[in-house]
């Protein structure tokens, strides 16, 4: 896919397989998939990680965590490590209103996700 052409082929199928678990176990829950960063800008190094940011519907604990464990376990079988950001709706809309750095960089290099798989 052109998207994530700037990343190895084994990034790529490690970004595609979570993508596809996130949305197989936790659909709807999930609302928006960015990759963003070095890979998303095109200036890593071969030991970046891999940046995913996460916008879930609610701050709840327990999914930010099967979350990060989903992203260690496609991590440790692709030999690649994914960084997932994780972050509530509201608090997202929060960072968008006082143009939080993070939210700037993610509009500016972000790549969306949501048609990976």
């Amino acid at each position: 896919m052109d998207e994530l052409a700037g990343l190895t082929p084994n990034e790529q199928q490690a970004v595609r397989a979570f993508v596809a678990r996130v949305r197989g176990e936790y659909g709807a829950r999930v609302l928006l998939t960015t990759l963003f960063g070095s890979k998303a800008r095109g200036d890593s190094s071969h030991d970046s990680d891999v940046d995913i940011l996460l916008v879930v519907d609610s701050e709840d604990w327990r999914l930010h965590k099967a979350l990060r464990v989903l992203a260690a376990r496609v991590s440790l079988e692709y030999d690649v490590l994914l960084s997932p950001r994780i972050i509530g709706q509201e608090r997202w809309a929060e960072m968008r209103h006082h143009r939080f750095t993070l939210y700037e960089h993610v509009q500016a290099d972000g790549i969306a996700l949501t048609s990976v798989g």
